[in-house]
């Protein structure tokens, strides 16, 4: 497989099939987050993460994103997103 920029008319080999860049694909997401499946409500896992970690998890509303985003800042200083697998359907 070959990667084509037609801007700097460049070629890259990426992989020698598509098999082979397949494997090689990495879910960066992966690396730094959670997934979690519950049958539950966000609000209702926030509070319950909240009441585990002893972090305040606040709603964030769902203007940025068209749907709900909750946070929470860690001790570290870095912060903790909570947001649900499922977005509108627009219409």
């Amino acid at each position: 497989m070959t990667y084509v920029d037609i801007e700097t008319e460049e070629q890259v080999q990426v992989a020698d099939t598509f098999a082979a860049f397949l494997d090689g694909l990495v879910d960066e997401v992966e690396t730094r987050a959670f997934r979690i499946a519950a049958d539950v409500s966000l609000d209702a896992f926030a509070h319950v993460l909240a009441t585990v970690t002893g972090y305040e998890v606040t709603d964030q509303g769902d203007w940025s994103h068209g749907y709900q985003q909750l946070r929470a800042r860690l001790s570290g200083g870095g912060w903790m997103w909570v947001s649900p697998n499922r977005v509108p359907r627009w219409v």
